[in-house]
């Protein structure tokens, strides 16, 4: 398997690994304490610090024959940043945009004003597009290096 496909297979595996214990908790702790206590447990989306350890996957063990990343795999690399990046710019516009859209419409732009955003949802929109890029990105370069059909 190639280290960039192992890495994108690591990233998808942390993710899935984060984001199980997150929803249960949040909704364990709604359920038991109310919406105040729940939001502790996005305690665990810390762990997607995780993600740190993919670079190990690129380092060539000694004495292997060979390169670890040619041209094929920097064409992968760029399309699937593309497509990261044109996916997590749908998630702002889904985050912010449309929200705004559907206040101003049915209430009016006096409703923007009287209205406030709680400040700790910041982080964790600004959070979000990152996990939204880096599993975009994954699931990418997961399609790409798929083998061809055999004719």
């Amino acid at each position: 398997m190639h280290p960039q496909l192992r890495h994108a297979w690591f990233n998808l595996t942390v993710f899935v690994l984060v984001l199980v214990p997150t929803v249960c908790a949040y909704l364990l702790l709604l359920l038991l304490y109310g919406p105040r206590m729940a939001s502790l447990a996005f305690a665990f989306l810390s762990l997607v610090g995780l993600l740190g350890f993919g670079g190990h996957f690129y380092r060539r063990k000694p004495g292997e024959p060979g390169v670890v990343f040619d041209e094929r795999d920097q064409l992968i690399r760029d399309r699937a940043d593309l497509m990261g990046w044109r996916v997590s710019w749908l998630y702002w516009l889904l985050i912010c945009f449309v929200p705004w859209c559907w206040i101003v419409f049915t209430s009016g732009i006096a409703a923007m004003i009287q209205m406030g955003i709680p400040l700790i949802l910041f982080p964790l929109f600004y959070g979000g597009a990152a996990i939204v890029y880096c599993v975009t990105w994954s699931l990418a370069i997961v399609f790409s290096y798929r083998e061809a059909p055999q004719a």
